[in-house]
């Protein structure tokens, strides 16, 4: 295989770890953001939701569970921002990025530093 960096690829777990937790803390920013200012129903579950799976998925615990649960948030907060009418562009740019990493997870794992570090 050619590249430029052969060696850089060992560290691959590495990566994907700093990305997971990366990715917790963005959502969990976007749960505290929720949380101040809930709507109806729905955002206090996806409020409730981005919280407690980013708590895990920082930790470790139950990560593909966890990367398809924020995945369905971030699709939610997708929906949300298309429907409202003074949508940016950035914003849903943002959340599609959350959600392709979110759901990454699913068949990346969690990297080295997790509870559910595959043996």
């Amino acid at each position: 295989m050619l590249s430029l960096f052969p060696y850089l690829l060992d560290y691959s777990v590495i990566a994907i770890t700093v990305l997971r937790i990366t990715t917790a803390l963005f959502f969990l920013w976007e749960g505290y953001v929720a949380f101040k200012k809930p709507k109806r129903w729905y955002d206090y579950l996806a409020m409730t939701v981005s919280i407690c799976g980013s708590v895990l998925l920082f930790i470790g615990i139950f990560t593909q569970a966890d990367a398809l649960a924020l995945t369905i948030v971030a699709g939610f907060h997708l929906w949300r921002e298309n429907q409202n009418k003074k949508w940016r562009a950035w914003d849903l740019k943002y959340y599609l990025l959350l959600a392709i990493l979110s759901l990454s997870f699913l068949c990346l794992g969690p990297g080295v530093y997790a509870i559910d570090y595959p043996l």
